[in-house]
Parts: C-alpha cells; structure tokens; sequence
C-alpha cells in the first residue's frame, strides 16, 4: 500500500482535490438549478420504488433506493452522490484510457489527470455532477465499455454499455459509434443476449406498480405505455428544432461547446480537421452528442452532451502531447482558473441558489393548499410533480392537475373519474384546448390553487389561490404553437442555459414551424445517398470514377 501512494501520490491528491469540490458543492437539499427538474420526483421514486418518468431510468432508481440506507445526509444528498461518485468514475476511466492510447509517452500519467480536469472543469459537466441526475451515471458505464473496447474485451464491452442502456438512452452515443467501428465484434449472439438482459431492467415499471401500487404520475405503467411514452418524446425532441431556429442553436451550442472547453478546442480541432481523424471512432464519439443537440427541440437537453466532453479531454491532450510546452501551459493554466471559478460558481446552496428554492417550495409553498378537496393547477411541470412526495410525506390527498397532459382525452377522463370538474371544449385546436380545460377547472371547482413565477434564476414560485382573474392560462398558451418565418441569430447566455434561468422564463416559448430540422436532415440523408449510389454503383462500376470524369470534361471542351 505504502509503496502505491509513493508511485501515485499525485493521482491521488488530483483526484481527492476532485471529488472534495464536487462533495463541497452537491445540493444538500432539493434544488432546481442547473435545469434538475427531475430531481425531487427522481428522488421521490428511488425512495419508495416507484415510476419515474419515461423509461424510468430503472437502474439509476434501485441504486438509489440502496443510496437511500446511507446514515447521511437528506434523500435528494444521497441521491446527488450518485452524481459525484459517477463523475469521479469518468474521471478514473478517462486516465486510465489516457494511458491506454499513449503507452509508448512517458508522460502519459501527466497527461491522463490534465484529460480529467479538462472534462471536470467544463461547466456543463460540473453542473450535472452535483445535482440528482442520471448522466454522469450514464457516461460513466459508456466509458467502461469504451475501455474494454480498447482492452478487446468484447463481452465485458457489452455489458458496461448494457448497464448504460439501462439507465438512459443517451448511452446511444457510445452504442452506435462503438458499435459501427467494432461491428463484427459486437454484434454477436453473446452479447445480443447481454443486452437483451439489461433491457429487463425496464420490467421495473410493471413489476413494482403491481407490486407497490403508486399514484399514476406519468401513465407509463405498462410496458406498451412506456414504449410509447419514450417513443413519442424521442419523436418530439429528434429534429424538432424549427429549421429558422437553427442559426441560433449553432451560435448557442458554439457558446455552450466554447465557455466549457475554452482553449481545448484548439488541440481538438487540430487532431480532428488537420490530423485527419474522421475514422477514429474518438471523433465521432466526441461530435455525435453534439450533433445530435443541434436539430433537438428542447434547449435543455444541452445535458445530452455530457458524454462528448470525456472524450474532449482524451483527444485534448493526445494533440498536446505534439505541441509547444508554452501552450500545454495556457491549457494548464485556463483549465485550473475555470476549475475554480465553477467550483465557486456552482456551490448549491451557498452561491447559487442559495435559498433551495424546490426545498424551500415543498417546505413552505405547498403547505398553503388547504381545505378539502384541493386541487393544484400549477404552471410548470416541476412544480407539478413535487406535489407527489409531498401529498405521501405528509399524508395528504391534494389533487394535482398536469396542464401539459390536457391534450390527452384518457387523462381528462382520469381527472373526472377522481371528482374533478371541467370542459372538455372538444372542438378546439391544441393548445388553446388546453388553456380552455385550465380555465374551466378553476372556475368550476370551489378549491383550486395554482402557482405564480417569483424568482426564474432560481426556479422560485408561489402558491396562490387560483382564480378567473389571477389564472395563468388565460388567454395565453402553456406551449405557444408559434410558427416562425424569419430566422433567429440571437444567442443566449450559456452560463444561463446551464443553471436552468433560460429554461424556466422561456419555457413557454418553444418555438416551432412547419419546417423542422428532422425534414432538412432526411433531405440531406436521402442527398447523400443519391450521391453514394452513384458515385458506387454507377461510375465505379464503369470505372468512371468523379474524379475522371472532370477530366474527360475538361479534355472534351479542349
């Protein structure tokens, strides 16, 4: 033991330097920021061995239930460190693949911590490693597959990124790369079997609502409901990016990619366009997630990117090692500033979101419902689903209404099957349909309270009593259907992006049109296949390679 703290003694003081900053800085209580709208119901269903939303992230779930049983702490702190434990795992694989790839450098174990701090120290990647979120989770199995790749450890490959696959799909970044490059390796009937096993993990939702009946938050309980609900959000989120927003979510991703890995981006540039490493499987393990956020309606799933800056501070400092030590320094320097200042910027708690304002929302807002038969209406999802484990902690039955879900006919027969009256204003237009259904709750049923914004950096909301002249829904949408027609070039904040501040005051503001990024992304995919189809089958078949055939052209007009 003595003599492994004398040969790693650095790694062991970067690393606890690490992890003593994110534990500094993980939520103690409840909080919204850094877009963790999720959190307080994630916790909420780990506890109690509920459904969460979508997939239900099962295997995140029962790792928190056994997170629960720790003596430390509050149920959101535990479940946060999952988070940090998941981020500090990325930061060991990512070393240790550091090492892997320069084996013949002597300096590759310098080289594997400053490829750690570069992931650690980006914003977008601090900010999720401190919150109750499954990503660092996530992307901490994909790199063990990553490494097992590397180890041509096919099974065992298989497996890690099955585990991913049962905790989020964003594991698909890994898959589909890794899968693509490996393909005879992967795709054999071992490990289809290996995954088809992590998929299992998705009967949590049917097992454990038979089991331990809960309250039907998301009417995923069934296994066609939960494909269905996932599928149709995939469909939603995949290309949904209005084609005249998309200017600006370039300039957004631009200013999210650049305040997160600042002068790294050059080494990665240069390794990827200079280098010529379109056939490396790190490239496209770096830019699929970033791709992917570019066409993806939601500006808040920016989170998807998580797993493109591990493999940033690998490719960072692969090229580094070829560069001029004064710059290695300006890397090393930009790197340790940016890791403080996010270390102070990001203390929940302290400097951001110093009042916990979805503790303090559960702990002082939503005991203002009162008398019987309440019914809560509020304006914002998260608000929404924190009335769940507050209604089981404190033994209450307060009635809550999803403005988003009064689309669904089978939903409003749910609320008139438990008491609530409404219109169902069936030959209305969505979303109009939806303020109208809104509208008549409040004004037919006698205890109706909803919420009014008071604080949108910090996610902060009150509790008020809800009437025709304080409604929320009138005469305005909770999703405006606005239909652009001019391109926008405004870019926002990127620190504001992370926090959550853009989400919460532009969140009814999703902006859509008739042309969406899906269709301009199957035209270019059906282009592109035109052109393969006949630069292959066509001229190489003839031997009339492009190429040659400029040249005959220009023979021709000579």
């Amino acid at each position: 033991m003595f003599n492994f703290i004398k040969k790693y003694w650095l790694e062991i003081v970067a690393f606890v330097i690490i992890a003593g900053v994110l534990v500094n800085d993980m939520a103690p209580l409840a909080t919204w920021i850094n877009t963790n709208s999720d959190g307080v119901h994630l916790t909420y269903a780990a506890k109690y061995l509920y459904p969460a939303h979508k997939g239900s992230a099962p295997l995140y779930l029962l790792l928190g239930h056994l997170f629960q049983m720790i003596p430390l702490g509050s149920d959101f702190w535990r479940m946060v460190l999952i988070s940090v434990i998941g981020t500090m795992g990325c930061c060991l694989l990512i070393y240790a693949i550091v090492k892997e790839l320069m084996k013949d450098n002597k300096q590759k174990r310098l080289w594997g911590i400053l490829a750690a701090f570069i992931f650690v120290a980006s914003a977008l990647v601090f900010s999720q490693s401190i919150i109750a979120k499954y990503y660092s989770l996530t992307a901490m199995f994909g790199l063990l597959g990553y490494w097992f790749v590397l180890k041509k450890k096919w099974l065992w490959a298989t497996a890690a990124l099955g585990a991913g696959l049962a905790t989020h799909p964003i594991i698909l970044f890994f898959i589909i790369p890794l899968g693509l490059f490996n393909f005879r390796k992967f795709f054999t009937w071992k490990s289809a079997l290996i995954m088809v096993g992590f998929c299992l993990f998705y009967l949590y939702v049917p097992v454990v609502t038979k089991w331990n009946p809960s309250p039907n938050m998301w009417g995923n309980t069934t296994p066609s409901s939960q494909i269905v609900d996932v599928g149709s959000t995939a469909l939603m989120l995949t290309g949904g990016l209005a084609i005249y927003d998309f200017p600006k979510r370039i300039l957004d991703t631009i200013g999210l990619v650049g305040i997160c890995l600042l002068l790294s981006l050059i080494p990665i540039g240069i390794w990827i366009i200079k280098d010529k490493h379109w056939k490396n499987q790190l490239t496209w393990l770096f830019l699929l997630p970033i791709v992917y956020f570019m066409g993806d309606l939601a500006p808040q799933t920016y989170v998807y990117m998580y797993p493109a800056f591990a493999f940033a501070g690998v490719i960072a400092v692969m090229q580094l090692s070829k560069m001029n030590w004064r710059f290695v320094a300006s890397i090393v320097g930009v790197t340790a500033v940016m890791f403080v200042f996010n270390a102070y910027y990001f203390n929940i708690g302290t400097t951001l979101d110093k009042n916990l304002m979805a503790n303090e929302f559960v702990t002082k807002e939503l005991p203002k419902i009162s008398g019987s038969n309440a019914i809560y209406i509020p304006q914002q999802g998260w608000e929404w689903a924190a009335i769940f484990p507050y209604n089981k902690e404190t033994n209450q039955n307060i009635l809550a209404v999803c403005t988003g879900d009064l689309g669904s006919e089978i939903y409003l027969n749910q609320l008139l099957d438990n008491g609530i009256k409404l219109n169902m204003e069936e030959n209305v237009d969505m979303p109009k349909r939806a303020d109208l259904i809104a509208e008549s709750i409040i004004e037919m049923n006698p205890n109706v309270w909803t919420t009014v914004g008071n604080d949108p950096q910090d996610y902060g909301a009150m509790v008020v009593k809800a009437s025709k002249n304080n409604s929320p829904f009138v005469g305005k949408s909770y999703i405006t259907q606005k239909q652009l027609t001019a391109v926008r070039w405004n870019i926002d904040n990127p620190y504001g992006i992370i926090t959550g501040h853009i989400e919460v005051s532009n969140w009814v503001n999703f902006n859509q049109s008739n042309r969406s990024m899906l269709i301009l992304g199957m035209m270019g995919f059906i282009g592109f296949a035109f052109c393969w189809f006949v630069q292959k089958i066509v001229f190489e078949k003839k031997e009339w390679r492009l190429g040659n055939v400029k040249d005959k052209f220009k023979e021709g007009i000579k």
